[in-house]
C-alpha cells in the first residue's frame, strides 16, 4: 500500500498542514468522500502530534497503520460497487 518510508510519510504528513498541494504519498486523499476527508485530517493531526511528541518506533508504526487504513478507505470510497451496496436499504432481522 504505502510506498514511502515511515519517516518520509511523517514528513509528508507535516507538509500537508503547512504547504499547498498534496504530497504524492497522500494522493489517495482526493478519493476519500468529503466526510472521510475531514475525519482523515483530524485523525492524521492527532497521530502526527503523537509521533512528534513521543518520537518512538511504536508511535511511528501506529502512524503508518493509520495512513494505510485511510488509503484502504479511499479505495472503498472510489469503488462504485461499494457505494451502491452502502446506499441500498438495509433489512435487519427481528430480534
Amino acid at each position: 500500500m504505502v510506498s514511502a518510508t515511515p519517516e518520509r510519510l511523517r514528513d509528508d504528513a507535516a507538509s500537508l498542514f503547512r504547504e499547498p498541494g498534496l504530497p504524492e504519498s497522500f494522493a489517495f486523499f482526493e478519493e476519500l468522500s468529503p466526510l472521510n476527508q475531514r475525519l482523515f485530517a483530524v485523525e492524521l493531526w492527532g497521530a502526527l502530534s503523537r509521533v512528534s511528541i513521543s518520537q518512538n518506533e511504536q508511535a511511528l508504526a501506529e502512524f503508518v497503520e493509520l495512513v494505510e487504513g485511510w488509503e484502504a478507505t479511499a479505495e472503498l470510497d472510489a469503488a462504485p460497487e461499494v457505494k451502491e451496496l452502502l446506499a441500498r436499504p438495509k433489512r435487519y432481522r427481528a430480534v
